[in-house]
């Protein structure tokens, strides 16, 4: 069952044109490249972010994008390999990256072979066949996992069942077997453009050469890489869904303004799992984990938990519960402190290789139309900022997939 709710200009040229600017979505100028060089390293980084995720492609085209990007690759894995370099694809909803790690020594030539593959696709049949075959062996994998599966189930929560952002992420294993080459070289051709794109180098490079080389491939342009945007927009439902495992699977997802303070709400998701992990006090959890997503005009922090079936309604409540004791206030002082260093000695280590900071570079990029280093994103974190962000949250999409979930299968309730 699905329950929806569905929630004066002033004369005169000035005030016209104020109504405009107040309405304009975000900056009319945006950094679209960025260069952090690394002078003691060893390999370079470079990544490049596009506006081709799958929550805008329509239901004809879905995994298009993706295996467009795979057969990029593909292509040119060969001479990446002879670099000593490689490639690699991410897919989400709303954006789609490529990211590459090169020797020191190299770096400049596999970037240069990685660029003008990605904006002059020319995708070659036995390398998109080679790359259709990797990945359907990914997704029929991906859509036999209770990680995936619940990952789809809280999004059906927040969406519902026929949205387009519902589905799986980036195209199923039987839709991306149907793909012809046509198509999927015309999706790379309107969707791998540099005009959609941004793009990080990180290592030990020349500032001026890294900048020069990224600006022949994106170009002069300052216009803001638009983030595609759910429509409808998410809401609070709920989802069960039975299923033949030994635990259950929860996840709990809040939706996120446009204005969210990400890094606090980072720091959230980051304090909530630190709280739930499996410890002797809490036998019934098996594992947790926190994912931010960022789509136009908002996004959603989720809270995933692994738990033994008969604790899974418990689990999601107590979810909910430290969320709102953290909107309290229950965490400041030598308690913010201390959680704080563990939360920056983490954030840190998993940007540590060149490539995950080039990733997370271009991302905040396409994102923010900006860059702050991670660095002064954290140290800028207060015990308020934390509160306030886990006060502006309301009421969760909750998702429980297991044994018996809720004894009602595929059951869909939808409201605000």
């Amino acid at each position: 069952m699905r329950r929806r709710t569905w929630v004066r200009g002033a004369p005169g040229v000035a005030a016209l044109l104020g109504a405009l600017l107040a309405w304009a979505p975000g900056p009319l100028r945006a950094q679209r490249a960025l260069v952090l060089p690394q002078p003691q390293g060893t390999a370079v980084g470079v990544s490049v972010t596009l506006s081709a995720g799958g929550g805008g492609e329509a239901d004809a085209e879905a995994g298009a994008s993706r295996l467009a990007a795979e057969a990029i690759v593909e292509a040119i894995r060969p001479e990446l390999a002879a670099l000593g370099a490689t490639a690699r694809v991410e897919c989400e909803r709303s954006w789609l990256r490529v990211t590459l790690l090169a020797p020191a020594p190299t770096w400049r030539v596999g970037t240069s072979l990685l660029l003008d593959a990605i904006f002059h696709p020319s995708i070659a049949e036995d390398a998109l066949e080679r790359a259709r075959a990797r990945l359907e062996r990914t997704l029929r994998i991906e859509e036999g996992n209770p990680a995936e599966e619940i990952r789809v189930a809280v999004h059906e929560a927040l969406f519902g069942l026929e949205h387009r952002w519902a589905r799986a992420r980036c195209g199923v294993a039987e839709r991306v077997d149907s793909l012809s080459p046509e198509l999927v070289a015309r999706v790379a051709r309107a969707r791998f453009a540099a005009a959609r794109a941004t793009a990080a180098v990180v290592g030990p490079v020349d500032r001026a050469e890294a900048q020069g080389l990224l600006r022949r491939a994106l170009g002069p342009a300052t216009t803001p890489v638009s983030a595609p945007a759910p429509n409808p927009p998410p809401m609070s439902g709920s989802r069960t869904v039975d299923a033949a495992t030994v635990t259950s699977w929860v996840a709990v997802a809040y939706r996120l303004p446009a204005d969210a303070d990400e890094e606090a709400v980072r720091l959230l998701g980051w304090l909530v799992t630190a709280s739930l992990e499996p410890a002797p006090q809490r036998p019934g959890i098996v594992d947790v984990s926190s994912a931010l997503e960022r789509w136009g005009g908002g996004g959603a922090l989720v809270i995933y938990a692994i738990t033994a079936p008969e604790r899974a309604r418990e689990c999601a409540a107590r979810i909910q519960e430290l969320v709102e004791e953290a909107a309290g206030g229950r965490v400041a002082g030598d308690a913010f402190r201390a959680l704080l260093r563990r939360y920056r000695g983490e954030r840190l280590l998993a940007l540590a290789a060149p490539e995950a900071r080039a990733a997370e570079a271009s991302l905040r990029l396409f994102l923010d139309h900006g860059y702050e280093p991670v660095e002064a994103r954290i140290d800028a974190l207060t015990a308020e900022r934390l509160r306030g962000s886990a006060e502006r949250l309301g009421a969760p999409a909750v998702a429980i997939l297991g044994p018996s979930a809720d004894g009602g299968g595929a059951a869909l309730d939808r409201g605000r």
